[in-house]
């Protein structure tokens, strides 16, 4: 078991040095060595004080650091200070028992008792922010690990020199099945939250391969990963107005808190949005009619207008063109996002702060002069409501 655990802290410490800045790893080692020198004191065959005093220590703290380590690896920070507190004070009871003789069973149940608690506290973090089968797996495990320290309850006082209602074969048959257990859960433990530590890296990289870095929103070729499974709805192609004279006249951190903004109003939309160039944005409205995304880039519109003011005065009056076209079955990504830039071209050129539609009109209905004419995109004005005056 030594040997095992010695190994495994050994993995760790190699994973935390492969691994910068995954600091459950560190936790990980940190439990995996100091419950080494629990179990290297436990072979100790004459139990004097300073030996037990030891087991006192490293059996909550071994715990307490692979808590930690779990709460790690969901950015949960440390336990709380009451029950850290709660864990020192059952460690200090147990010392203080030890100081004045008391019969190992009294002496051992303080200790043991932090360490449930400190397990338990790691299970609940997992459980209350689970979001996969190996969350739940964890979770299980250490459950299994409290009940393990339950049941060793009874049998750890004798084995320290206490005295104890159990019969020597009782007890030597029960201590050699925990043994058993101990060494199966140790490594499915470890294994666990290594593999959780590697899945959250994996992901956290993928993250970045399809994230913008200023403002969290899909880049480009993910966006057109999207876009190409979409086979219905409408695409919204984004830019703000005169964004140049923006950094010019303000500053880039300013033109980064505009560009943020806009960001923030797109994230709320019900589709993906991505930012696909410097100042300009796309929003993808899978399933929706050219009215519901009407209604969504005019309400997007306003929102910007309005959160600038309120937000960023210091940038003065910012607003921003929309261009929006319909995605149809069939139809390439190059002639959507060209239909969309087609739209959003005509709002440039119409006075920006607008939404335009590009929509395909049959040549007889060009003689009413309401429509435009094929292949060109029909634009709304500009609308002036209550907010606007």
């Amino acid at each position: 078991m030594t040997a095992l655990i010695a190994a495994l802290a050994v993995l760790a410490c190699i994973c935390f040095a492969v691994m910068r800045g995954r600091w459950a790893l560190a936790w990980l080692a940190a439990s995996l060595v100091i419950g080494a020198a629990e179990m290297q004191a436990m072979k100790i065959i004459d139990y004097g004080a300073v030996i037990v005093a030891i087991i006192t220590f490293t059996v909550p703290i071994a715990h307490w650091c692979f808590a930690q380590a779990l709460r790690a690896t969901v950015n949960a920070g440390l336990s709380s200070r009451w029950l850290n507190g709660a864990i020192a004070a059952l460690i200090g009871l147990s010392l203080a028992m030890l100081a004045a003789g008391a019969d190992a069973f009294w002496q051992t149940l303080p200790f043991q008792i932090a360490a449930v608690i400190t397990v338990c506290d790691g299970a609940r973090c997992i459980a209350q922010r689970r979001s996969s089968f190996l969350d739940g797996a964890i979770v299980v495990t250490q459950i299994c690990v409290a009940l393990m320290l339950l049941l060793r309850v009874p049998i750890l006082s004798p084995i320290l020199g206490g005295h104890s209602h159990f019969s020597t074969a009782t007890q030597d048959a029960l201590l050699s099945d925990m043994l058993t257990a101990w060494a199966i859960l140790g490594p499915i433990s470890v294994a666990l939250l290594i593999a959780k530590v590697v899945g959250g890296m994996v992901s956290s990289y993928r993250s970045r391969a399809e994230r913008d870095d200023l403002t969290g929103l899909l880049n480009r070729v993910a966006f057109n990963e999207h876009l190409e499974a979409c086979q219905d709805g409408a695409l919204i192609l984004c830019d703000i107005d005169h964004f140049k004279s923006i950094n010019d006249n303000f500053g880039h951190p300013v033109g980064d808190r505009v560009i943020c903004r806009l960001s923030q109003i797109l994230a709320s939309q019900r589709g993906p949005a991505a930012r696909i160039g410097g100042e300009e944005f796309a929003l993808l409205l899978p399933g929706a009619t050219m009215g519901d995304a009407l209604h969504s880039a005019e309400a997007a519109r306003m929102a910007f207008r309005i959160a600038i003011r309120s937000d960023l005065p210091e940038a003065g009056a910012v607003s921003a063109s929309f261009g929006i076209a319909p995605i149809r079955s069939g139809t390439s990504v190059q002639q959507v996002l060209a239909e969309a830039d087609d739209a959003l071209y005509r709002s440039k050129k119409q006075g920006r702060d607008r939404v335009s539609i590009y929509q395909t009109v049959k040549p007889e209905n060009q003689r009413s002069g309401c429509l435009p004419r094929p292949e060109r995109s029909c634009f709304l004005p500009n609308r002036v409501d209550a907010t606007d005056a």
